[in-house]
């Protein structure tokens, strides 16, 4: 073998080597980029599960706070409600009791005057009755010194006889 013979086997094993390295790196560019697109779809694919289940989560969220909302209205509404009705019971009781306590001030100051009246007219009868008894009792008085004069005149006469 000669020399120009060993040249040409070196350089078709180069040549051979050089396509291989060239397929090789063109492989790996290949499989690189696959892998390079399969992350990229990987990422884009958990990004979107993520969009998603954000979305579903914000929802979720938006709806809980407008329940809660609701149910906050709902209860300032009813403790309004019930507010009022107890400030309309307590002017209705405090109506009532302040009508009862008005009758009763009235009974009360009429009650006053019949016992005031009664007094008068207790007095008055009370008074008339002494002023009969004392009147009776002038007229038992002259009766009786009239009886006494009379009969001291008949006890004068009959000593005199």
């Amino acid at each position: 073998m000669n020399h120009d013979q060993l040249l040409a086997a070196e350089r078709e094993k180069y040549e051979m080597l050089y396509a291989k390295y060239q397929a090789d790196v063109l492989q790996h560019h290949s499989e690189l980029a696959q892998k390079d697109s399969q992350h990229i779809r990987a990422t884009h694919e958990l990004e979107n599960k993520y969009d998603t289940r954000l979305a579903t989560e914000i929802v979720r969220y938006e709806v809980l706070c407008q329940e809660i909302d609701a149910i906050q209205q709902r209860c300032e509404s009813m403790l309004q409600a019930q507010a009022s009705q107890h400030e309309n019971e307590i002017r209705l009781v405090d109506g009532k009791a302040k009508k009862i306590e008005k009758d009763l001030r009235r009974q009360i100051d009429r009650l006053y005057d019949d016992a005031c009246h009664n007094e008068n007219m207790f007095r008055e009868v009370l008074d008339q009755q002494e002023r009969e008894y004392e009147t009776e009792l002038q007229q038992l008085m002259l009766t009786a010194q009239s009886e006494l004069q009379a009969e001291r005149e008949n006890t004068t006469v009959a000593m005199g006889q």
